[in-house]
């Protein structure tokens, strides 16, 4: 029971307070939370539990999307062209055991995202003067409200799909993508201009536009993500 107040007290808390989790972890109110590594792990598991039902790839992406449609798809391409060559495997058995390679990494990869990301919190907040292991903290609860909001979307998103499809609206509709990334980035840097403000005690204007700079940071390390899953399956498929 004291486990389960623990989870919805944190739950509640990273919704709807934004910070407040980073800023009371610093002062030393810890015990009404889970710890930081336990409730990116429960996200973690939340996250992945939900894509493999409704069957979104947001974090786990296949060599297909790596080739045709990332930053470094052309780069991609070539070293997957050049393994085929060497090794003489069919491009259909090596497509599936990419694919099942870089399913089981990407569970474990994620938790990359947060020190890049920390060093970035950190860029910004340069002249507070804070410990690392600050934005660390920051990092870890921004990434578990990042897999919480993805999990959730991409559930929502698949049940809008199921209702449209009557009408032609298919996954990977380029309009649909579109209204969902522009709402995730709007919702990230709301979150995030309000979990600077929170653990800063910054003016508004200068909370938004330290979150509005994350919220950039953010999608950068998430195409930094993609890369190195990428270079993962790559070296570690036959």
């Amino acid at each position: 029971m004291h486990f389960d107040g623990a989870v919805f007290r944190t739950l509640r808390t990273l919704v709807a307070r934004p910070g407040r989790l980073a800023a009371d972890y610093v002062r030393g109110c810890r015990k009404p939370y889970l710890a930081p590594v336990q409730l990116f792990l429960l996200m973690n598991v939340l996250y992945f539990a939900a894509t493999a039902v409704n069957g979104w790839n947001t974090l786990n992406t296949d060599l297909r999307t790596h080739v045709t449609g990332t930053w470094h798809a052309s780069l991609a391409k070539s070293m997957v062209v050049k393994k085929l060559a060497s090794t003489g495997v069919a491009e259909a058995e090596y497509v599936k055991a990419f694919d099942a390679k870089s399913g089981t990494k990407a569970k474990s990869l994620v938790i990359l995202m947060v020190p890049v990301f920390a060093l970035l919190v950190a860029a910004v907040r340069v002249r507070q003067k804070r410990y690392f292991v600050e934005h660390v903290v920051f990092s870890v609860h921004f990434y578990a409200f990042f897999l919480l909001l993805f999990a959730i979307s991409t559930s929502v998103t698949t049940l809008v799909l199921a209702g449209l499809s009557g009408v032609g609206v298919r996954p990977g509709n380029v309009a649909l993508d579109q209204v969902t990334s522009s709402i995730t980035l709007a919702i990230w840097w709301v979150y995030l201009s309000v979990a600077m403000a929170e653990t800063g005690t910054l003016a508004r204007a200068r909370a938004a536009a330290q979150g509005l700079a994350l919220t950039f940071g953010a999608v950068g390390v998430l195409y930094l993500y993609r890369f190195l899953l990428f270079l993962a399956g790559y070296f570690t498929t036959a």
